[in-house]
């Protein structure tokens, strides 16, 4: 768990910090402000780049510009407060329209998920002498996270050079092998549905969560979040 926390903290740290270089020289400037409708224009003078609008009505906030379009369905009641929360990867997600909730696959999750279901694969079929021979990552669940991965390919190979020929450490090898192959979202899910079985995943594998949010619509949320926090300052400041 400890590894999710520290990677999610990693990314959530460049996502900010690229939003801050990209719209370091914006103006914040209020197009319409009253009670019905909000419409700051967010842009760097004499420049389009990373330029958006924010509106927001009764009926929704949509975002227009150099980042592509987002709309969310909530009004101008959450205010521009709500762009600015510090809950993006849920909450503020969670808002948008169906159709902009673009996902990708999340190479450490499915790598993951693969690893804790050969452990016990392995776990299983070797004798009691050589269960004791194996590495702790392997039979311990608390260590058997993502970045182990490259362990689990090493010992596969080795596995596969040094025992006589056996089909199952073979066909182990072959499945990890072919993540390296899945670059998209709906062929990890493909892979995961053809071959749960063989990797142990359990019978409730279609519940396994391999997405996550898509890095471009992160980016752009948090875009988004660093304007609306300049205009909270500016409000505040004008107050």
């Amino acid at each position: 768990m400890s590894y999710h926390i520290e990677q999610r903290k990693k990314r959530r740290a460049e996502f900010e910090q690229d939003a801050a270089n990209n719209l370091a020289q914006h103006v914040y400037t209020p197009l319409a402000v009253n009670k019905d409708c909000q419409v700051w224009r967010c842009a760097r003078p004499g420049s389009s780049v990373y330029a958006f609008d924010i509106m927001m009505t009764r009926y929704g906030i949509s975002v227009v510009g150099d980042i592509d379009g987002l709309t969310f369905g909530v009004g101008i009641g959450y205010g521009v407060a709500f762009l600015a929360g510090d809950d993006v990867d849920y909450y503020i997600h969670s808002k948008l329209e169906r159709h902009c909730q673009e996902r990708e696959l999340d190479e450490d999750r499915l790598r993951e998920h693969v690893l804790c279901g050969l452990a016990e694969k392995i776990c299983d079929h070797v004798s009691d002498e050589e269960w004791e021979m194996l590495p702790d990552w392997l039979k311990e669940d608390s260590q058997r996270t993502a970045d182990k991965w490259d362990s689990l390919e090493a010992f596969l190979d080795e596995k596969t050079d040094l025992t006589a020929p056996d089909d199952e450490w073979d066909e182990w090898a072959y499945l990890v092998a072919e993540v390296a192959a899945l670059d998209h979202l709906d062929e990890a899910q493909r892979y995961v549905a053809d071959y749960n079985e063989q990797l142990g995943l359990g019978d409730d594998w279609w519940e396994l969560s391999i997405d996550r949010p898509a890095h471009s619509l992160m980016s752009r949320l948090y875009m988004v979040r660093h304007a609306a926090r300049q205009i909270l300052q500016q409000q505040e400041e004008a107050a």
